[in-house]
């Protein structure tokens, strides 16, 4: 009796504790139980879709209100629910990808459709075994360009200096050390991050400890108007701008002029009561240069490298924020 007692136990913990599977509904879409620590974002990836698609789908107006038990619809018609690893042919739309525990070159290159050794180079890596977990590695020609980025004839290519950051979230300071330099402005990192002041708001000063952790939205960064008004200061009569389109980059780029671009490579934000978005993973580009495949950023990470996009990563959360050259 004891035995049976403690089978019953078992058979009641597993029920309660192994990871919910996707469920195949009887009009051939697929239901997906919400676990802790996911949102419609990284839902959504998973089944090769857009938080869109997945919110439209349950009538969510409000991408932040899902809660753990909650079953979603998958509008996948016709198909069960791929496994885990079946995502392995699913772009990234984000165009970045965080090791995972476990995770090497070639199966990250597996789930994009990629080798590792195209992987290794997208991110200057000097051999395909040295990664570690938490790493952020580009994913090349993952990102879908929005219609007008299409491939544009010709090109350019500007000589902007290359810097890499000198704290952990001052790529704001560096590329506009590197925006200012391209100018004949010599300044250094740190003369702009202090220049920068500090405030909550990031439309008005930098938000939280530049030594911070990177990724989330307390010590985060700051925006364009903190950076031009800087950049006033040393000299350059940069501008912000907001709506900008890749057609109005490759323009600024062909009269002579770089541009710095917000990206994330998260899909979610925070739009606080006071009026200005958070978004996390917030970071800065500049952009010098564009040919027929897309646009050449300078990224200050890592020591500072060069990527080839095919478009900006969550730019459009940023509202397609800029700071152009004069």
């Amino acid at each position: 009796m004891r035995h049976k007692l403690q089978l019953k136990l078992l058979l009641l913990f597993c029920l309660l504790f192994l990871p919910a599977a996707p469920v195949q509904a009887q009009n051939g879409q697929v239901t997906h139980t919400v676990q802790p620590g996911e949102n419609l974002f990284r839902i959504a990836l998973r089944y090769g879709l857009t938080a869109d698609q997945v919110a439209a789908a349950n009538g969510i107006t409000d991408s932040t209100l899902i809660y753990v038990g909650q079953q979603l619809i998958i509008p996948i018609a016709g198909s069960a629910a791929p496994p885990v690893s079946a995502a392995s042919t699913v772009a990234n739309p984000a165009g970045f990808h965080i090791v995972q525990a476990g995770e090497n070159l070639y199966r990250i290159g597996l789930r994009y459709g990629l080798t590792a050794q195209q992987i290794a180079t997208a991110n200057g890596l000097s051999g395909v075994s040295t990664i570690f977990v938490g790493q952020r590695l580009t994913i090349p020609a993952s990102v879908s360009a929005p219609p007008q980025s299409a491939p544009a004839p010709g090109g350019t290519r500007l000589s902007v200096p290359l810097y890499g950051q000198q704290h952990t979230l001052s790529c704001e300071a560096a590329a506009a050390r590197m925006l200012a330099e391209y100018y004949g402005v010599v300044k250094a990192e740190g003369w702009f991050q202090n220049a920068f002041g500090l405030s909550a708001d990031p439309h008005v000063g930098f938000r939280g400890n530049v030594d911070g952790t990177f990724g989330w939205i307390d010590d985060y960064g700051t925006y364009a108007e903190p950076v031009v008004r800087v950049l006033h200061g040393a000299g350059v009569d940069a501008s912000v701008r907001y709506g900008m389109t890749y057609a109005d980059l490759r323009a600024a780029l062909d009269r002579g002029a770089p541009a710095i671009v917000w990206t994330s490579s998260r899909g979610e934000f925070y739009d606080m009561p006071e009026g200005y978005r958070l978004v996390p993973e917030e970071h800065t580009y500049v952009v010098v240069g564009y040919d027929a495949t897309g646009f050449t950023v300078y990224d200050p990470l890592y020591g500072g490298r060069r990527l080839k996009l095919a478009a900006i990563p969550g730019w459009s959360l940023f509202s397609n924020m800029a700071v152009v050259g004069p």
